[in-house]
């Protein structure tokens, strides 16, 4: 498969994704530890780590059903894809070093 070399056309392409299975298996991993929080209170840090864990692997489980298989090394490659992931490592990075903050600023 070809690489399109417009911004455009990839920009368009890229928005065209559907972008299902990660936010539904996240959703359907919190609703499992809320419902289960309710009757398994000992269990609640085992309970979100694993739920943690999960998510990736039944998003991954859920892309084949969506049909947006995101594993797959045939999709051709886009500009915005790493983009979109760095923004995510710097929205992660900001709470991390706000929080780290706010402990030197208290002590």
């Amino acid at each position: 498969m070809t690489i399109p070399q417009d911004l455009a056309e990839q920009l368009a392409r890229f928005r065209a994704r559907r972008f299902l299975a990660f936010p539904l298996a996240g959703s359907m991993a919190w609703a499992a530890v809320g419902i289960a929080g309710l009757f398994l209170s000992g269990f609640s840090i085992a309970l979100f780590f694993c739920a943690t864990g999960v998510i990736v692997y039944l998003g991954l489980a859920l892309s084949h059903l969506t049909g947006e298989y995101k594993a797959g090394k045939a999709q051709p490659k886009n500009v915005f894809d790493p983009l979109f992931f760095l923004v995510e490592v710097y929205a992660v990075t900001i709470v991390v070093l706000e929080r780290r903050w706010r402990r030197i600023a208290s002590a």
